[in-house]
């Protein structure tokens, strides 16, 4: 088998144009038989494949944590909050 470096870039794009190609007329031709199958699927599995398949279509959203808003007010966002029992306070 031959490795990434020996293969020039343009000929791996080439052969991935043709396998998607290849693919994309695999599935056209099919497009009945596969809904067929489908619908033949109990509501759980079809549940499952439709969720895996919507993976391979629908962009993964990334999260950081610099996307959740901050809504600490300003002056507190770097106080550390600490509950100390009163004075005579047992643990019952």
């Amino acid at each position: 088998m031959t490795s990434k470096k020996q293969i020039p870039g343009n000929a791996r794009v080439s052969t991935h144009k043709k396998l998607k190609q290849a693919i994309v007329k695999l599935l056209e031709h099919n497009l009945e038989n596969m809904q067929q199958d489908i619908d033949s699927l109990s509501p759980k599995d079809r549940l499952n494949f439709l969720l895996h398949l919507s993976q391979l279509v629908i962009p993964k959203q990334s999260y950081t944590a610099e996307e959740e808003e901050d809504t600490t007010p300003t002056g507190l966002r770097n106080w550390v909050i600490v509950s100390v029992p009163p004075p005579n306070y047992e643990d019952k």
